[in-house]
């Protein structure tokens, strides 16, 4: 890979006054960042191929699994997981609605809908003190969608077709 920077600023000016192992620990991550750019990069001469959908591109040194991150952004925009969330989100709503403007003669179960929504993630929650145990829905609701995602990716992606 071969770039150059515009202005290049002498050694002394940018690590002025940083300890000696900071700045060992900066180089170490500044060459992971050029191994990335290196496999994000797949050009020319150093291109050394890389397997299905470039999940992953080898590089010197290593290779690296470009599926997390993206894959997981990409998940969350299908379809299926924004379908999920505008559910999750209406049923909280009604749950809001219910709990703070309906009066009821006992108590109201609207509040467990969201946890059966979020399920089984959600559920998990139930077992720790209650103060903490909502933080289970929106902990469920992103599983739940991060699996939803990946399910619809998996069942509408194109594969080839093979002769005979």
């Amino acid at each position: 890979m071969s770039w150059t920077w515009e202005c290049v600023p002498d050694e002394a000016t940018v690590a002025a006054g940083a300890p000696p192992a900071f700045l060992a620990e900066v180089e170490k991550r500044v060459d992971e960042l050029v191994r990335a750019a290196e496999a994000l990069h797949l050009h020319g001469p150093s291109y050394q191929d890389a397997d299905e959908g470039a999940k992953h591109a080898f590089v010197d040194g290593g290779f690296f699994i470009m599926n997390g991150y993206r894959s997981l952004v990409s998940a969350l925009r299908t379809p299926a997981a924004l379908g999920y969330l505008f559910l999750v989100g209406a049923l909280a709503a009604w749950v809001a609605v219910d709990t703070l403007f309906i009066s009821h003669a006992d108590a109201s179960f609207a509040g467990m809908w969201l946890f059966f929504a979020t399920a089984p993630t959600s559920l998990l929650f139930l077992v720790v003190p209650s103060q903490f145990a909502l933080i289970g829905v929106p902990i469920g609701a992103v599983v739940q969608v991060a699996l939803l995602g990946a399910a619809y990716q998996g069942l509408t992606r194109t594969r080839p077709v093979t002769a005979g």
